[in-house]
């Protein structure tokens, strides 16, 4: 689990490029925090969010009955590259990855599903801790920036902007 400051930065990247009455994909949404996040801050938003753990998809969804009465939010059970079978091609103007990234078992395989489900000129956002951070706290590997960004590439994304904020990586890359 992050700490303060890192979900801080991470909710600021999140609120300020997602735009209200949008589409959004919450890929490895574990307990639905990003996703109740969004619908709670930007208006009119709707948040499909798939995680692969039946338990946190469960949470998730109990979680996200007490979001207001007015949000379209629900949690699937479900692999990332199966997401297109899921949803559809184009459905999406933004995909998020929270802290996910490090745990898909072939990133641009993942990658690939995530653009081929985003609208044209679709948004992903991805808020990864960096290796020292992530690996001090679970002791699983993250990647790098640029191991990342180079990912992103290979799957056919564009206009990669990449930063790193108190411990956290954010990366900004549009579906060309």
């Amino acid at each position: 689990m992050p700490n303060r400051r890192s979900r801080d930065v991470i909710d600021s990247f999140l609120l300020r490029h997602i735009r209200p009455g949008s589409r959004l994909l919450d890929v490895g949404c574990g307990y639905g925090e990003s996703a109740l996040l969004i619908v709670r801050r930007v208006p009119g938003v709707s948040v499909e969010a798939v995680d692969i753990d039946a338990a946190s998809v469960h949470r998730a969804n109990r979680r996200f009955r007490r979001a207001p009465a007015n949000a379209a939010l629900r949690c699937h059970e479900a692999d990332v590259r199966e997401i297109v079978q899921l949803f559809g091609l184009k459905r999406f103007d933004y995909a998020i990855c929270n802290n996910s990234f490090h745990e898909f078992p072939r990133p641009v395989a993942a990658l690939r599903a995530i653009r081929a489900v985003l609208k044209p000129s679709g948004v992903l956002l991805i808020a990864e801790l960096t290796s020292r951070a992530g690996e001090s706290i679970d002791d699983c590997p993250r990647y790098s920036r640029a191991k990342i960004a180079e990912m992103l590439r290979r799957a056919g994304f564009r206009h990669v902007a990449a930063a790193t904020r108190s411990s956290t990586i954010l990366i900004r890359t549009k579906k060309p």
